[in-house]
């Protein structure tokens, strides 16, 4: 498969896009206005629960699917949430923030006509890994918040470089069947670094940017080597909870990057044991 990819990248398809790279023509998705104003506002230092449920009343779609995950039996409300005061005074702002974030970016980014099965367990995985993310940071009293970040938008720039191969492949007219290995092949390779310039493009900050693009190398993010080791280590953990690698919980409690984030083998064991609690949150952004 190796061969075959990397044949595609010197023929044709790939020229193509090596030119959209270059010339920095790439088709990056947009985030509505309201949405924007929602990461600002969720990112910002003075977290306002009203002026939250104001921004999110002006995009209704959104509003209904918050209230959707709201509900769901993830968050177990003893009665029903039916409207979105209620559903910030039960949950709290950083889980509103959460649920409002993770639906705007799944229906701008995840979607790729064709590949729905292939965007869907890379959708699960992000959501997965978020809220692994989260559970690291907490073991390590760091940024929970960032930290889930990080982890829902880790494989972010997937899409994008699936959408770019598709139209590459368009453009180029090529008569072969586009398969799964060479579209996987494709977000492995450029996934990370589509990442990067993606949350560049939505002004989000230098850390998280370079948790995202350099989570599989840390050594390359620089000052926030640590962010990127964090946001690793989720994205292994969601591998392993779905059981989409060959890791097991004695493999992942021997890598040499929780050592690194100097996690105590007591404090590693509790986050393997989180799974089935982790795996149900993940599910209410299904």
């Amino acid at each position: 498969m190796s061969l075959n990819f990397d044949a595609l990248l010197a023929g044709p398809v790939g020229l193509t896009i090596q030119a959209h790279t270059q010339s920095n023509d790439l088709d990056l998705p947009v985030l509505s206005g309201s949405v924007t104003e929602i990461l600002a506002l969720c990112n910002g230092a003075e977290c306002d629960a009203r002026e939250l449920g104001k921004k999110l009343e002006r995009d209704q779609s959104l509003a209904g699917h918050v209230l959707h995950v709201s509900n769901s039996a993830a968050y177990a409300p003893n009665e029903p949430i039916v409207s979105l005061s209620q559903a910030t005074a039960r949950l709290g702002f950083s889980t509103i923030c959460e649920i409002a974030i993770a639906v705007s970016v799944k229906g701008k980014v995840f979607d790729v006509p064709g590949f729905d099965s292939t965007l869907s367990a890379l959708w699960t995985h992000a959501a997965v890994s978020g809220f692994y993310a989260k559970e690291v940071a907490r073991t390590l009293r760091k940024n929970v918040e960032g930290a889930f970040l990080c982890g829902l938008l880790h494989g972010v720039g997937k899409p994008v470089a699936l959408q770019l191969l598709v139209d590459a492949w368009s453009e180029a007219d090529v008569d072969e069947h586009l398969d799964d290995e060479i579209a996987e092949a494709m977000m492995n390779q450029f996934g990370g670094t589509f990442g990067g310039v993606l949350l560049g493009k939505w002004d989000f900050a230098p850390w998280i940017q370079a948790a995202v693009e350099f989570c599989h190398d840390a050594d390359s993010a620089g000052p926030f080597r640590e962010q990127a080791m964090m946001t690793g280590l989720a994205s292994h953990l969601a591998s392993w909870a779905l059981g989409n690698s060959d890791e097991t919980a004695e493999s992942l409690s021997e890598m040499k990057i929780v050592a690194d984030l100097e996690i105590y083998e007591k404090d590693f064991e509790s986050l393997l044991a989180i799974k089935d609690s982790v795996l149900e949150t993940a599910r209410a952004f299904q």
